[in-house]
């Protein structure tokens, strides 16, 4: 966890995550009262000293825009573009990131009975919401299940070099 500061003024707060075996970095919060980025670039340079090799991964809102710019003007590659969908229900909470299919085929009558599942089996663990991270292709499928689509992700990844 990192205190973000500006002339040692505090302005946010930065919690992240290693994979070792995969190389792969990336925050979980990237809480920034102003100057985004700039935090994003002096973040990048903080990683790439500690980090080369691995891939910095960074995900926002789409309607962040200042996020989004700040992160492709750095040289962040947009990798994933992916629906943000929610169901409510009681208590707790749970999260999809995605359903893979055999051969990449996307079959609309097994992810549907997939989904029924798996919110029937939420419900009765007590979750309060599920949020389900999804492409274009199985909207129509999780739209008739009941989930509401809220926001659209965008993930972007950055390869961390020694020389930045």
């Amino acid at each position: 966890m990192l205190l973000y500061e500006q002339d040692g003024e505090p302005l946010g707060l930065i919690q992240f995550y290693v994979m070792d075996d995969d190389k792969y970095v990336q925050p979980d919060i990237f809480c920034i009262k102003r100057d985004y980025g700039r935090a994003v670039r002096e973040f990048v340079e903080y990683l790439h000293m500690r980090f080369p090799g691995y891939e910095l991964h960074f995900g926002v809102s789409r309607t962040n825009t200042g996020a989004v710019e700040a992160l492709e003007s750095l040289g962040f590659e947009r990798e994933e573009v992916s629906l943000v969908g929610v169901l409510r229900f009681v208590d707790g909470s749970m999260e999809i990131f995605g359903v893979d299919f055999e051969n990449d085929r996307f079959n609309a009558e097994d992810f549907r009975t997939l989904m029924v599942r798996a919110l029937n089996q939420s419900k009765k663990d007590g979750m309060k919401d599920m949020t389900f991270f999804h492409e274009n292709e199985t909207h129509p499928a999780a739209e008739s299940v009941g989930i509401r689509i809220i926001d659209t992700y965008y993930g972007h990844k950055l390869a961390l070099q020694l020389s930045a």
